[in-house]
């Protein structure tokens, strides 16, 4: 339970990274995306509730899907190649009936007021190829925002969607939270041991 208010005061949103997501469902190394704006994302569950001697005697309630969006300050064309799972083709993203989507670990972190940190990941994110946009400028300029629409489903090989670590929780792996950025990292029941 929390002491202080501060422990609860939660702000911004920064470091954004993606990782590819390999055909036996462990990740690449994750990559940053500059220029984060915000994150987004909600969750859908199917729900059967069983009735006998007229009342509800058992609800089955599980998460199917998600969706979401990701808002950057514009994206490179190494970053738009790399959300549609294709090359760059001498300088450009090109863009054909056969491109499919790639699986990605979507990976960011909030600013707490107690000066620690939420660390997300969500495991197995496809987004919506980068649309074109372009807008003319009148008067003052302003900078233009790539929203990016996303689904999600588990991850591969243990069925989790979305996994959050509070970097100033007492039961915090500290080996993980200093590997965030760099693997993907994977819910833990037990924390092992940690040297002091």
């Amino acid at each position: 339970m929390a002491k202080t208010y501060n422990e609860k005061i939660i702000f911004g949103m920064s470091n954004i990274h993606v990782a590819t997501v390999n055909e036996d469902g462990t990740f690449g190394v994750p990559v940053q995306i500059l220029g984060g704006k915000a994150v987004e994302a909600s969750f859908e569950a199917s729900e059967k509730i069983v009735y006998a001697d007229n009342k509800a005697v058992y609800n089955d309630k599980r998460i199917t899907k998600g969706s979401g969006k990701v808002s950057v300050l514009g994206l490179t064309t190494d970053e738009k190649c790399l959300l549609a799972g294709t090359e760059n083709m001498a300088g450009g993203l090109a863009l054909n009936a056969d491109m499919n989507a790639p699986s990605l670990a979507l990976l960011f972190e909030q600013e707490k007021a107690d000066g620690g940190k939420l660390l997300n990941v969500i495991y197995n994110v496809q987004f919506a190829i980068p649309a074109i946009s372009a807008v003319t400028t009148e008067g003052e300029m302003s900078e233009q925002v790539s929203d990016l629409d996303f689904t999600c489903l588990p991850d591969l090989n243990k069925g989790f969607f979305f996994y959050t670590v509070d970097t100033t929780d007492a039961k915090a792996d500290t080996e993980m939270v200093g590997k965030w950025f760099t693997e993907v990292q994977m819910p833990k029941k037990v924390v092992p041991a940690q040297s002091k």
